[in-house]
């Protein structure tokens, strides 16, 4: 939206955009923005110069205005990547390495160097700036990490000091306050065992490398084990194994087990992207359903056979998010429609799923054990709300509101694990907290 100076009401110009700036004369826009499946950038709106499976953040208009730089995520919701340009040719070059976390971009004033802030372990970044050749050099290391914003003229840069957390809080029926289950300082969780008794999370912290971590952890909260590398997905039916989505080039679906044995990692038959934590287990262990990504084609979701390896598309392109039926005989996913189908896994037409109690916006995470409740959660201005969904009678009961006791800096829930039982509830409560600064110097 365009707002006055003086004041006033904005103005729209574009729906569902991530990221704009503007050109040197104010003329035009360069946005971010997704459409049908495909993250693209635009310079002016309407013109595509850059398009991708993945998705991209700061875009930045060159001082010249012939370019437009930005931060490549080849993985949608994970924040790792590269430093690129564009020109109004659609000519792309690769600035930088792949960082494992990168946020903030800016052009220096005479428009030689891109500068950008970037980190290899964890949350943690530091200020580095880039030649349009793509020689890189370090600018500025604090503690913490920075975000930079923007550059002006005269070479101040305008920066943010940021902490940024994930707090693991548990739940266990009876409780009257969430328990500590935080282990390092940025643990997503994916799900919890059969038993309820044990937690599988992803820590993406400092210490947990490039690849990430997979750990387990008892809801006792005794100390976590680390499994592997890799972003968490689930538990086997019997607690075994957990799947994991190792971000490698290609990536690789690896089994991971619980107590003694070695990994084993599933043939990738040409997928250049997995949806992270979107990996199921079949109830009867045979199969796996996840989201995934050809070269050139839209993400739909898939199973793959653990004997034998062969994978069958499931859904149409661009239907990613699923639940898995009680019987692992089909997945429940949204249809080009809007509105909910099942989709067989072996094959054949889908069928449409009664709309009774639901509501705009559900996130729905799993069947309960018996098969009669469907676990989900509602985000609203107050909070977010766990809920039960009586498949039967399509009545909706509350569960718990998940609010962490400290909410200093909660920017929100973004994940939420629970038992088959229902007793078992472990979420993560991400938390922001930053300072703008004034940098001068900084050359």
């Amino acid at each position: 939206a365009r707002v006055p100076l003086a004041g006033g009401a904005p103005r729209e110009i574009l729906a569902g955009v991530m990221g704009a700036d503007w050109s040197p004369d104010g003329s035009s826009l360069a946005i971010g923005h997704d459409v049908e499946g495909k993250f693209r950038l635009e310079y002016p709106i309407g013109t595509v110069l850059f398009e991708t499976r993945g998705w991209i953040t700061h875009p930045r208009v060159s001082p010249q205005g012939d370019k437009v730089a930005f931060l490549f995520h080849p993985t949608r919701g994970d924040d790792r990547g590269t430093v690129m340009i564009v020109d109004r040719n659609r000519s792309t070059r690769t600035l930088s390495r792949e960082w494992s976390t990168e946020g903030g971009l800016a052009w220096s004033p005479t428009g030689r160097e891109v500068w950008f802030t970037a980190g290899t372990g964890g949350n943690e970044r530091s200020l580095y700036a880039a030649t349009l050749s793509g020689a890189v050099r370090s600018v500025a290391r604090v503690p913490g990490g920075i975000t930079i914003h923007d550059i002006a003229r005269d070479g101040r840069v305008l920066l943010a000091a940021d902490e940024q957390r994930s707090d693991l809080c548990g739940l266990v029926a009876g409780d009257k306050k969430e328990r500590d289950l935080t282990w390092l300082d940025f643990a997503v969780p994916a799900d919890v065992s059969p038993d309820g008794k044990t937690v599988l999370f992803t820590e993406q912290g400092a210490a947990a490398g490039h690849l990430y971590s997979v750990f387990v952890r008892g809801m006792d909260g005794g100390p976590a084990t680390r499994l592997g590398d890799g972003e968490a997905s689930a538990f086997s039916q019997d607690g075994k194994e957990v799947l994991s989505i190792l971000y490698t080039s290609p990536p690789r679906l690896v089994l991971l087990p619980t107590g003694a044995g070695e990994p084993r990692t599933l043939p990738n038959p040409g997928f250049e992207q997995y949806r992270e934590r979107g990996a199921r287990w079949t109830p009867d262990g045979e199969n796996i359903v996840f989201a995934a990504s050809e070269r050139g084609e839209r993400s739909r979701c898939y199973a793959q056979n653990l004997k034998t390896g062969a994978v069958r598309p499931v859904t149409p392109e661009g239907i990613t998010d699923f639940l898995l039926s009680m019987r692992g005989d089909s997945v429940y996913a949204g249809g080009p429609d809007g509105k909910p189908y099942a989709y067989p896994i072996q094959g054949g037409l889908p069928t449409p799923i009664p709309m009774g109690g639901l509501h705009p916006g559900d996130e729905f995470i799993r069947f309960s054990a018996d098969g009669r409740l469907l676990f989900g959660i509602q985000r609203d201005e107050k909070g977010t709300e766990l809920f039960g969904l009586d498949i039967r009678t399509r009545r909706r009961t509350p569960i718990q509101e998940l609010k962490p006791e400290d909410t200093a800096g909660l920017l929100g829930i973004p994940s939420v694990a629970i038992s088959p039982d229902g007793r078992s509830i472990v979420f993560m409560a991400r938390r922001y907290l930053s300072r703008l600064y004034l940098a001068e110097g900084l050359h």
